[in-house]
This record gives C-alpha cells, structure tokens and sequence, in this order.
C-alpha cells in the first residue's frame, strides 16, 4: 500500500512552464526537482523527483512540453509526461498584464516499494493564470482537476479524482526563467477508499 500511496503522490506541480505560452518557434530545456509529503493514513509517504525535459512553442498560443525523471530515494522509479498548453488571454507586451491558459498533462509513474511494484496514470488540467508585477517577476497560480489510475500487484487497480492548487513565482533575466513552486492536492483515501488524502508540494525549475 506504500507504493499505492507514493504513485498518488505523483500529479506533477512543476514542468508545465507558466501561464504565458511560448513565441511561436522558441524551445527551451527544462531541469528541476518535486518533493512533498503524502499524509494516506494509515501511511504518511516522502516524495523526491528530479526532472528534465524540454518545451516548445508552436504558435504563440500553442505550447507543448514532456518530462522524464526518477525518484533517488527509491532503487526502481520512472516518471514521464507530455502536455499541451493553450493561451486563452496572452498580451503583446511580456512585461505586464494578465495571462491565462489551459493545459492538459498525462503522466506515467512507476515505483518499487517493500518490494511492490506499483504504476500510476494521471490525467490534470490546470488553469494557469500569471499576473506579470514588473519586466523580471510575476506571480502564478494554477488551480487543477486530476484523475489517477492506480495498479499495484495484489491489490484491485484504483481510480481517484484529485483537486488542489499550486502558487508560484516567475523569475525572469535574459534567457532563463526560476519558477519555485508551493501546492496541495486533496482526495479520498486511495489505500482503503475511507478518510482523505492530502499531499503537500514543493518544485522548484529551471527554464534555459
């Protein structure tokens, strides 16, 4: 049941860029780490993930993206996701004003735990909404649904819908862009479908 409870941990808060898309042509690459707590009593579960991927712009509404990545803490671990993004409210002038978008992610984990293997897929849709402040900083918040399809050996698969929110800070000089993140996600207890599940997030990324 630990994995169970470490792969519902596993909705991505980071890698999804910001709320503003990218010009149309322009790539960047992508680096950063997840880590947070899954309180699944009777469990309470550490997560770490590092990840690298990379985004691309493919009209300056149009954004698509993927990460891979693993968690050091466990020995048999993988993670990947795609997602696409599209602008709903983008301004001209990248230095202020309000930006909103839609994004849809899917992800594939795998995680070994006590000798259990266990695999998730995950479908989110956050609304991404940035206020750009000044010319070098805005702030994010990305309130999202997620559904999470659960499978372990021994154990009835599981499906679980997941709410929550995350905030974050955009930083921005020349080229690269910091995006520390804060959230939380909420459910019902996927271990024995009784009580609630939080899981508290932390990321923090790297766009170059």
């Amino acid at each position: 049941m630990i994995a169970l409870a470490l792969l519902a941990g596993c909705v991505s808060l980071g890698g999804l860029g910001t709320a503003r898309t990218m010009d149309a042509g322009e790539t960047d690459v992508y680096a950063g780490s997840e880590w947070g707590w899954v309180d699944s009593r009777p469990f309470a579960t550490p997560l770490l993930r590092s990840d690298l991927g990379a985004r691309h712009g493919l009209s300056d509404r149009v954004e698509v993206g993927g990460n891979v990545g693993f968690f050091p803490v466990y020995l048999r671990t993988v993670h990947t996701s795609a997602y696409g993004k599209l602008a709903v409210l983008r301004p001209e002038d990248p230095r202020g004003g309000l930006n909103l978008s839609v994004a849809f992610s899917g992800a594939w984990d795998m995680a070994e735990s006590g000798g259990i293997l266990g695999q998730s897929l995950t479908a989110q849709v956050p609304l991404m909404i940035g206020v750009q402040r000044r010319e070098h900083l805005g702030w994010e918040l990305s309130p999202r649904v997620a559904a999470i399809h659960l499978r372990s050996k021994g154990a009835a698969p599981i499906t679980k819908l997941m709410v929550g929110t995350g905030v974050g800070v955009a930083i921005r000089w020349t080229h690269w862009t910091l995006l520390p993140q804060l959230g939380v996600m909420w459910s019902t207890n996927p271990a024995d479908q009784t009580g609630g599940m939080w899981v508290w997030q932390g990321a923090m990324g790297v766009y170059f």
